[in-house]
């Protein structure tokens, strides 16, 4: 690694964070590539930067000295290449179309795309929320997000995040009819369930990667999310629910998780764009904004 700039980046990383691996996962980069960099930071210097012992990682005398003159020159110029990167920002301009499903755009996305407007002011983004599929190249879509694998060669999609669940009840209904520790005991508790209108059947979402159709109609049932989440508020029955809107909830004292025991395989949720040529600078850069900010979170 020749980029003397690069390796006090990563050294100043590692001092700061005091930990190869974090500073790996901050800076995006292998662990083995972040020990590579301090290896030759320290042959350049002719000093030991970090001791290394089964524990961890300590800082030496001479990796504080350069860490006390590194990090002000390396503040100056991150402030100096943000300033750039924000002027030049202000001359990429157009339209981005982008589709979702509701309920994750609503919570997950749209607050993204604000923050990135705010870096890019003259793009504008129209969202399209949706739960239906669509043709998104006859749509003239640019970016779309999707839960599960899209399995099509006209397509660049990536994985950005893992979606998680939690089964949930409110305390009341908790107090009223108690609560489930498995799965079998679903059929003697109030239930309420997502409606897959494609397969014109109710079911309890997916354990471990099997959609779990229920046997008998759910107390309520409903292919909206928010409502779900009202209706799991209300009382109305248990729901298998996922983390960025049990979290919240649970948090706040509205529901309480149940059958704790009961580990359900995350959903990947993955970004696509169309490979119909060029893809224009806008679309990239919203492209990977959102991967980079999706992976960060996961």
């Amino acid at each position: 690694m020749s980029n003397y700039f690069e390796l006090i980046k990563i050294f100043c990383t590692v001092a700061n964070t005091e930990n190869f691996k974090k500073a790996a996962v901050k800076l995006g980069k292998s662990p083995q590539s972040i020990t590579r960099a301090i290896q030759e930071l320290e042959d350049q210097k002719g000093e030991i930067l970090f001791y290394r012992s089964t524990r961890g990682h300590k800082i030496t005398r001479a990796g504080e000295e350069l860490l006390r003159q590194a990090q002000p020159l390396l503040k100056q110029i991150n402030e100096l290449v943000k300033n750039n990167t924000q002027e030049s920002n202000q001359n990429i301009s157009g339209h981005i179309r982008l589709t979702m499903p509701t309920a994750f755009g609503r919570h997950l996305v749209i607050p993204l795309i604000t923050k990135f407007q705010t870096e890019y002011p003259n793009i504008k983004v129209s969202c399209i929320l949706t739960d239906e599929h669509s043709d998104v190249i006859e749509n003239q879509i640019d970016i779309g997000l999707r839960v599960g694998f899209l399995n099509d060669n006209r397509f660049v999609s990536r994985k950005v995040m893992n979606i998680g669940f939690r089964v949930v009840g409110s305390p009341d209904l908790i107090k009223r009819v108690g609560q489930p520790y498995q799965i079998g005991d679903l059929d003697n508790f109030p239930i309420i369930a997502f409606e897959n209108l494609s397969l014109n059947q109710y079911w309890f979402w997916g354990v471990e990667y099997d959609q779990t159709f229920l046997p008998n109609l759910p107390s309520f049932s409903t292919n909206d999310l928010d409502a779900y989440c009202q209706a799991i508020v209300d009382g109305i029955g248990f729901a298998h629910i996922p983390e960025f809107l049990a979290l919240p909830m649970i948090q706040q004292g509205t529901a309480i998780e149940v059958m704790k025991n009961v580990k359900s395989s995350p959903w990947g949720l993955y970004l696509y764009r169309p490979q119909l040529g060029p893809t224009p600078k806008r679309i990239k850069l919203l492209y990977n904004y959102l991967a980079e900010n999706f992976i960060r979170s996961d």
